[in-house]
C-alpha cells in the first residue's frame, strides 16, 4: 500500500519572488525566471533577470540549493501550473 500525504509534509512549498522591475538590474545576483527553463525541464544556459546583494539577502530561504526540485506555479494561468519542472 502506498502512503498518500500532503507534499507540504515531505517539501518545503513556497512561492517564488520576482524582484519588480525597478529591482532589477543587468548583472548581479541571478533570479531563476520559468523563460529560464525550456520545455524539457533544462536550464537555458542563461538568466534573463539578476537583482543586487540586498534584494537577495532579504529573502534568503528562496535561494536554489544543488539538489532542489522547481515545479512552476503560475497563478494567473491555471493550465500552466505544473507544465515546466527544474
Amino acid at each position: 500500500m502506498v502512503a498518500t500525504v500532503e507534499l507540504g509534509e515531505i517539501a518545503s512549498v513556497f512561492n517564488g519572488k520576482t524582484p519588480s522591475k525597478a529591482e532589477q538590474r543587468i548583472t548581479g545576483f541571478p533570479v531563476l525566471k520559468i523563460k529560464d527553463v525550456d520545455e524539457f525541464g533544462q536550464y537555458v544556459g542563461h538568466f534573463t533577470a539578476f537583482t543586487d546583494r540586498e534584494f537577495a539577502d532579504a529573502c534568503p530561504e528562496k535561494a536554489i540549493r544543488h539538489g532542489d526540485t522547481l515545479i512552476l506555479n503560475a497563478a494567473h494561468n491555471a493550465e500552466y501550473v505544473g507544465s515546466k519542472s527544474f
